[in-house]
């Protein structure tokens, strides 16, 4: 199936609760018939969860799917003060080899900054890698996921280097932490360890923090 052009005006989409049972995939996710979309566009997208909704505008991508694999190209989606590019494929039979390329511009309201994040691996194992400079920020992050396990989220690391609170609040002290986080799930929530450096210690009166180390 061959589509050059297809576009909508507005799309609602009820996505299904989040679950914490195992999803069950069958060996193949082939579509029946290859399909190559060139380009499909949708001007407004209005999704709800639950309570939680939202809405997507400018949507654009392209799409091609075969006994090999599903191919996401050039997709663009915007939301408020939020805009992704991406580019992503996934396998169509187990383990469901992923490939996927993320960007995320932020502004107002949220922090400002960009957002770059890669996935690699599979559905049933992937890494999840990103970084990313925020408000001034420079921070890394790796995520190891389950996505199809009751448990999706297998462990994590995530670091900011020089992070001064300042840039966060003015009326907060002056700092330049480095901050690493490990954790991974345990029964009732995820344990692990938190390690703060502060390279301009100081006095309370200067607005400083009179803390050096913390771990």
């Amino acid at each position: 199936v061959k589509v050059t052009d297809a576009s909508a005006r507005r799309v609602a989409v009820t996505l299904p609760p989040l679950s914490d049972t195992p999803v069950l995939l069958p060996d193949s996710i082939a579509p029946v018939l290859a399909v190559d979309v060139d380009r499909l566009a949708v001007a407004t997208i209005d999704w709800r969860q639950g309570t939680r909704s939202g809405t997507l505008s400018g949507a654009t991508l392209a799409y091609t799917g075969d006994s090999r694999s599903h191919r996401l190209r050039d997709v663009r989606v915007k939301a408020q003060g939020a805009a992704l590019a991406a580019d992503a494929s996934v396998g169509a039979r187990k383990p469901y080899p992923v490939d996927a390329r993320i960007a995320l511009d932020l502004a107002a309201p949220h922090p400002a900054g960009r957002v770059h994040a890669t996935g690699k691996g599979s559905l049933e194992a992937l890494v999840v890698e990103a970084t990313s400079t925020l408000r001034g920020v420079d921070a890394r992050a790796r995520i190891d996921l389950a996505p199809l396990a009751a448990q999706s989220v297998v462990g994590g690391r995530i670091e900011a280097r020089a992070l001064d609170l300042v840039a966060l609040d003015r009326a907060w002290p002056t700092t330049r932490l480095d901050v690493a986080v490990d954790a991974k799930p345990v029964i009732g929530g995820y344990a692990g360890k938190v390690e703060v450096r502060n390279a301009i210690a100081g006095p309370v009166d200067s607005r400083r923090v009179p803390l050096a180390r913390l771990a």
